[in-house]
């Protein structure tokens, strides 16, 4: 028996298939991830060619054959564009990351509505953002409010190894593949410091919306911090290193 099904999704990931078809990855508020193949799709001639992209946004039509755990794209009906990604290779390698996280992590298993929302809040903002402080902003917010949706985030004010409370004019540290923070006398050799201010931003700003919150100022050497760290905790909780930081690293 076969099902036709309609859904709302955003394109995570969008790779050649055979010779003219792709094999597409998306997220989905009620279905969480689903991976099909959009036939034709990289045919000069293919209907689907201009709609199955990675971050379109839009209405997919789906035909499953559970018999043969098929699923194939019919129809991709692109509600968003958001070319503003495009136009931009910090605003492009920031989405990229998002969708490898999203993708290595699952989608955070049964948080679908709540991720998927957060997703497009973050997607939206990052369309609009003027400048690569902003876009580097915008990312560390979907990290850490993403890590805490999914249980993940670790407390920003205690040790991770020790337990001891950190003050609020403290340093922390953190290592490769990081599952914490660290007081200063439990930092390791190779360990990275982050900044009193770089963990006040991202703690005070956490009631705001994600729009809200990208607009509170951040120089860049905190910045810069707070990105390494999450990157960081980004690899430690997914226990694997990410592509987008392998080649994006430096634009990131």
């Amino acid at each position: 028996m076969t099902r036709n099904t309609r859904f709302e999704a955003v394109i995570l990931k969008a790779r050649r298939f055979g010779e003219i078809h792709k094999s597409v990855t998306m997220i989905s508020p009620e279905e969480g991830l689903v991976s099909a193949v959009a036939y034709g799709a990289h045919s000069h001639k293919g209907r689907l060619r201009g709609l199955v992209a990675p971050f379109h946004r839009g209405i997919c039509y789906l035909y499953t054959n559970p018999v043969k755990d098929q699923h194939k794209v019919t129809d991709f009906d692109v509600r968003d564009y958001y070319s503003g990604i495009r136009e931009s290779i910090d605003r492009f390698y920031a989405a990229s990351l998002w969708a490898e996280v999203l993708l290595k992590s699952y989608a955070g298993g049964g948080e679908g509505e709540p991720v998927y929302r957060l997703f497009l809040e973050a997607m939206s903002v990052l369309e609009a953002t003027p400048h690569r402080t902003a876009v580097r902003r915008t990312t560390a917010q979907f990290l850490w409010r993403y890590f805490g949706l999914i249980g993940s985030r670790p407390e920003a004010d205690r040790c991770v190894s020790c337990g001891r409370e950190i003050g609020a004019a403290e340093d922390r540290w953190y290592g490769p593949f990081a599952t914490g923070l660290a007081c200063a006398g439990c930092a390791g050799e190779a360990s990275r410091r982050l900044a009193p201010g770089a963990v006040r931003y991202i703690t005070d700003t956490e009631s705001k919306s994600l729009a809200g919150a990208v607009e509170v100022g951040l120089g860049e050497t905190a910045i810069a911090q707070l990105s390494g760290f999450l990157f960081s905790l980004a690899e430690g909780i997914l226990e694997d290193r990410l592509n987008t930081l392998k080649t994006g690293g430096g634009i990131l």
